[in-house]
């Protein structure tokens, strides 16, 4: 069984290949994070911060953060974290739980300038 099997794919509203967003490397048999769009496994990340649930019971700022979003509709707060690929591509991974069900999805975001990234 490939390791990757369990991993969920991730596709954006334009035309392209489905990659998975994590996969056992070379570097040491941990799991990397990949970029969504492209495959490719180096990337930085740009920052993390809270997207506030709708939900004034049910909605938290995560410690170390803050909130830079509103909730989607969503009733619980999200952690986002906005990733930058060396591939050119920009995204965020967020974690959104739900009933006691933490859910891993990508958004696509806009790139960095290239006079902004310092690798």
């Amino acid at each position: 069984m490939n390791p990757n099997d369990w991993l969920p794919e991730i596709e954006f509203d334009e035309p392209m290949v489905t990659h998975p967003i994590l996969r056992n490397a070379e570097y040491g048999g941990d799991p990397t994070l990949l970029c969504p769009k492209c495959g490719q496994d180096c990337s930085h990340i740009r920052r993390v911060f809270t997207r506030f649930g709708s939900d004034q019971s049910e909605a938290r700022v995560y410690e170390g953060t803050q909130v830079l979003e509103a909730s989607r509709g969503e009733r619980r707060s999200a952690l986002v974290i906005q990733i930058d690929g060396e591939c050119g591509h920009s995204w965020n991974l967020v974690i959104q739980q739900h009933k006691g069900i933490n859910y891993v999805t990508t958004e696509p975001i806009p790139a960095l300038e290239p006079r902004d990234v310092e690798y």
